[in-house]
């Protein structure tokens, strides 16, 4: 890749960080924070007793509404 093209989606991905911590909705778990090093990018999210995602995606049928 170019880097420009990398420029140019480090600023696409800033983007949708900054939209995505404006959401509120109680089936979306918040956005703290966001930091980008280099090729690493860590996103920081409100913790979440009691639950994991991938328990919650794999759990039984019916089990939970996905909006």
């Amino acid at each position: 890749k170019s880097l420009n093209d990398s420029q140019s989606f480090e600023k696409q991905f800033v983007s949708k960080l900054l939209a995505l911590g404006r959401l509120r909705h109680y089936n979306i778990v918040p956005l703290l924070g966001y930091r980008i090093e280099g090729k690493e990018k860590l996103l920081v999210n409100k913790y979440v007793s009691n639950c994991n995602l991938y328990d919650w995606l794999h759990a039984a049928k019916g089990k939970h509404e996905i909006l």
